[in-house]
């Protein structure tokens, strides 16, 4: 089992993301598919899934990796489309800014 994987399946667990979301990701960015799934298969283990668990619902490894760390798990950074949305304002704003110093 890629240990790496794993560890990093559990972080992002730990940091409020689904096991799904962390698998993608995985997957996303390069990993072997089949290396992936056994890990989720691994963590998954003897737990049945429970319907409409929300992203803030600590599960037994965040627990886990909150008692080993001693720290707290994190909300998620904001998504990259409410950044994209706050770029383009400002560049309106700006653009608006320029415009009227020179119309006016």
């Amino acid at each position: 089992m890629n240990e790496e994987i794993l560890a990093g399946i559990k972080n992002a667990m730990v940091h409020g993301f689904s096991i799904e979301e962390a698998a993608n990701s995985f997957t996303n960015a390069g990993n072997n598919s089949s290396e992936v799934k056994e890990v989720v298969s691994y963590i998954t283990k003897g737990v049945s899934p429970l319907p409409s668990l929300s992203r803030t619902t600590e599960t037994a490894v965040q627990k886990e990796m909150t008692a080993q760390k001693g720290t707290t798990p994190t909300k998620p950074q904001a998504s990259g489309r409410l950044i994209w949305i706050l770029v383009i304002l400002a560049v309106l704003a700006v653009v608006g800014i320029v415009l009227s110093y020179f119309l006016l």
